[in-house]
């Protein structure tokens, strides 16, 4: 599949956005740091819907990246400091969150508490196995995939499945997440997911969500095509 994603990186990204991508790998190459394309990005290559933003992970601290970012032409419009993220806008429109792999789990509600960690861990995080694949943009590995949820079988049959039983439990911003998703790509949720998003509505999940999420969320819809 190596070679597949290679020429997808090559022809379905606009130039832009492959010049964000370039200028990404360029200081995680200089930095030293293993850097990979993750979440909805590898979901809308492995499927052939537009590409819109391209979330980038870093095995490192993505905070310290600000400054050489800036340098590579970025604007930062925003940070989160608990899951080491930055907001990024490069030149062209191309809008992308940088963050740091990590592991998160969730002693409360909507309050994860996170550490360093490898990108297959950060994969076993993510909300729905369609959005838990990456592709590595490293040297001598470029274009290739890792999937260890098996998303791409999901994204074949349109649906979306939750990573984790209690995904919408402990991050219910995943409700949400689920509806934007099923509006856009026109998806169903698995049978589990759905009946684990219908408990969380009738139990009233949201409520543990923070204030940065709903912001960020809100901002996210607006920016849909089709809000």
């Amino acid at each position: 599949h190596m070679a597949d994603y290679i020429y997808l990186l090559e022809s379905r990204l606009s130039q832009a956005q492959q010049k964000a991508i370039q200028a990404v790998r360029e200081i995680a190459r200089t930095k030293g740091l293993t850097v990979f394309l993750v979440g909805g990005a590898v979901r809308d290559l492995t499927s052939g819907s537009p590409v819109r933003d391209l979330d980038v992970a870093v095995q490192g601290n993505a905070l310290k990246l600000k400054k050489d970012l800036e340098k590579a032409g970025a604007t930062i419009t925003g940070e989160w400091d608990t899951m080491q993220a930055l907001y990024v806008r490069f030149p062209g429109g191309v809008r992308m969150e940088v963050s740091s792999t990590l592991s998160v789990h969730f002693p409360k509600p909507g309050k994860p508490v996170v550490k360093p960690a490898t990108i297959l861990d950060d994969l076993r995080r993510r909300d729905f196995t369609a959005n838990a694949m990456a592709l590595s943009l490293n040297e001598g590995s470029y274009g290739l995939l890792m999937d260890p949820l098996n998303g791409v079988a999901d994204i074949e049959n349109r649906e979306l499945r939750l990573v984790s039983n209690y995904g919408f439990i402990e991050d219910p911003v995943r409700m949400i997440r689920a509806d934007r998703y099923s509006a856009r790509l026109g998806w169903q949720m698995e049978e589990k997911t759905r009946a684990r998003y219908e408990t969380g509505k009738a139990e009233g999940y949201i409520s543990a969500m923070s204030p940065v999420q709903s912001g960020y969320e809100a901002e996210e819809i607006v920016h849909e095509e089709d809000p």
